[in-house]
């Protein structure tokens, strides 16, 4: 069994299994496996953020040569 709880801004998992050892194999998978996501989440985000600001920075650099040329 899977309980999951919100608690605040965290939450509460408890995992049943009539053995024990299941019940922490299951737990530790799931963990690691919500920590990839996790990880691959956060890389995807760094990725578009610093895409975006690498795009204004050329952007930048186009404006401020037609102010020159101007």
């Amino acid at each position: 069994m899977i309980d999951i709880q919100l608690n605040g801004s965290f939450y509460d998992l408890t995992i049943s299994a009539p053995e024990p050892l299941f019940a922490r194999d299951f737990a530790t998978a799931l963990i690691e496996e919500l920590d990839a996501h996790q990880r691959e989440y956060n890389k995807a985000k760094t990725s578009k953020t610093r895409q975006f600001i690498e795009e204004r920075i050329i952007d930048t650099e186009k404006e401020l040569m037609n102010k020159r040329i101007d």
